[in-house]
């Protein structure tokens, strides 16, 4: 019995007509049918059966040649779910600064760093 894993930095997205398979880590993306992509969200974690190694095959073929996906003998997870949502603890992140003659330009670093 074998776990159904995905690699957790591969994304998984459904689309209207087809889905996609992003890795950013190669700079890689394909265009998939949303089945596939369905698929992965389905099994992720499971043992799949026998009837369900026959019915996907292709699928299972598919994302393993690509190593996009794996099958596991534990269910451990190994790698970590990478969280996407960007956090940043600064104020601001940027400043767009119009510079004339009669500013002084150390004011205006001493000014942002005091923000």
């Amino acid at each position: 019995m074998k776990y159904f894993k995905k690699f957790e930095n591969i994304f998984f997205i459904n689309g209207f007509n087809r889905g996609m398979i992003i890795d950013p880590q190669r700079g890689n993306y394909e265009f998939v049918p949303n089945e596939l992509i369905d698929f992965v969200n389905n099994y992720e974690n499971t043992i799949l059966t026998k009837e369900c190694k026959i019915e996907y095959k292709e699928f299972i073929d598919y994302l393993n040649q690509n190593e996009f996906c794996y099958l596991s003998k534990t269910k451990e997870k190994y790698f970590p779910k990478i969280e996407i949502i960007y956090k940043n603890p600064s104020f601001f992140e940027n400043a767009i600064i119009e510079i004339n003659n009669k500013i002084e330009i150390k004011k205006i670093f001493s000014t942002l760093e005091k923000i």
